[in-house]
């Protein structure tokens, strides 16, 4: 009897969900009361039940999931199986940032996979879309055995399959810390593990690259924070943090060379996050927050760029940079939302991306290495930034230019009011 009454609420809420409308009204509805949580002052996790926990880190990245599905929702048309699949995944993501159970916490972390593989294989473009599957696939499912076995050992020797009640700081040993980590960074991606993501992103529609590069991404950042915390520091982080500093940078010069946007996008998502590693693998509540506010401002910035990539492909029928220029000219709107997305992407002041780095260097300053690899990536991710201005903004176009569209101006506003205000609210982004 219980069975049938929860497959009837959930019956319940899946139906108008079919339509368009009523989903993007309780998505903002949702959003709006959820904001409220980051005023709470919770300094600990509260725990809704044995298996939920809530705390200021799982609310931050449910708002950006909620917002993130509005916005997905708000450019697409009225496509209803498209719609359901965003909002099942919206519900697993959901529930991932607030499980407390180590092994719903594996589950939920690979649920995410099936959503975003329908996407792919479902709206994407081209018949390459099998490939980037099949790398998407390979590099989430092969490499998540070892987190499994892991947390499997885990809990059968703290005794606990809880979070907050297994004492992973005495049972983790270093190469169970190199396993676990290894996934999570596979996931957001570190460099040398990152194939599978501009694959991905180049034959996923506007929606897919969307949540991929807004929330998925961050689904790796959010496992580091939630294990870090509870394990002991080894040499293994510091080997993940030179490797990530060498990263950053390899992905800049990746960026110099690609003509497709959404290539040099994806790359540019690399280096950030190869950057915000570096964060997560020292042992400083500041470098965390600032970890944190750059997965925010990342996330808001990179769906940004891949919504105005496919807004450009949508009038020039192409991606490359070759193709899509003279915006100055044709399309002054658009090129001044381009110009801005670059300059957020480039981290300028008072954007939260120029925050979130200020946070993070001023612990790593002392260290040499890591201020002549740090100064090596402000100016090549400049360089490729103002290469991508100049291509995009200037020179001729031959393609007739239709305007932007009102929900198009509101989706990239309501990008861009967030990224602004964000560095006014530090402390309610502290974790």
């Amino acid at each position: 009897m219980f069975f049938k009454i929860k497959l009837l609420i959930l019956v319940s809420i899946l139906v108008p969900f079919y339509m368009k409308r009523f989903v993007f009204e309780f998505l903002c509805t949702l959003t709006l009361i959820s904001i409220p949580l980051l005023w709470s002052g919770w300094d600990m996790p509260v725990l809704l039940n044995i298996s939920f926990m809530m705390d200021k880190l799982s609310s931050i990245l449910m708002i950006l999931s909620l917002w993130t599905a509005m916005m997905m929702l708000l450019l697409k048309s009225n496509d209803k199986f498209m719609n359901l699949n965003i909002i099942l995944l919206l519900m697993s993501l959901l529930a991932f940032f607030s499980v407390s159970s180590l092994m719903s916490f594996f589950v939920l972390f690979e649920t995410s996979l099936v959503p975003t593989l329908c996407l792919i294989l479902g709206w994407g473009y081209q018949p390459e879309r099998l490939e980037a599957s099949y790398y998407f696939v390979f590099y989430t499912i092969v490499f998540s055995i070892p987190l499994l076995v892991s947390l499997m050992w885990l809990v059968m020797v703290s005794g606990s399959k809880y979070f907050y009640f297994s004492d992973l700081y005495k049972s983790c040993s270093s190469v169970l810390s190199f396993l676990i980590l290894c996934v999570f960074l596979i996931k957001l991606p570190m460099f040398m593990v990152h194939f599978w993501l501009p694959k991905a992103h180049v034959e996923a529609p506007v929606v897919g690259s969307m949540v991929l590069a807004g929330v998925l991404l961050k689904t790796g950042g959010y496992g580091i924070v939630r294990v870090t915390s509870l394990m002991k520091k080894t040499l293994v982080n510091s080997g993940f943090m030179i490797l990530s500093l060498i990263g950053m940078i390899a992905a800049c010069f990746v960026c110099l060379y690609c003509i497709d946007l959404k290539q040099v996008i994806a790359f540019s998502s690399v280096s950030h996050m190869n950057f915000m590693i570096t964060g997560l693998m020292v042992d400083s509540l500041q470098t965390f927050t600032g970890s944190v506010v750059m997965m925010v401002s990342h996330g808001l910035c990179s769906s940004l760029m891949f919504m105005l990539a496919d807004l450009s492909y949508k009038r020039c029928n192409s991606r490359s940079a070759l193709i899509n220029k003279g915006f100055l000219m044709v399309a002054p709107i658009l090129s001044l939302f381009w110009s801005v997305a670059i300059l957020f992407n480039m981290g300028v002041p008072p954007s939260a991306g120029s925050l979130s780095e200020l946070l993070i260097i001023t612990v790593l300053t002392p260290t040499f290495v890591f201020m002549l690899m740090y100064s090596l990536y402000l100016f090549f991710s400049a360089f490729y930034s103002v290469c991508i201005y100049m291509t995009i903004n200037h020179g001729i176009s031959n393609v007739t230019f239709y305007t932007i569209q009102v929900k198009e101006s509101l989706a990239v506003s309501a990008h861009l009011i967030p990224l602004t205000s964000i560095s006014l609210m530090t402390e309610f982004m502290s974790v």
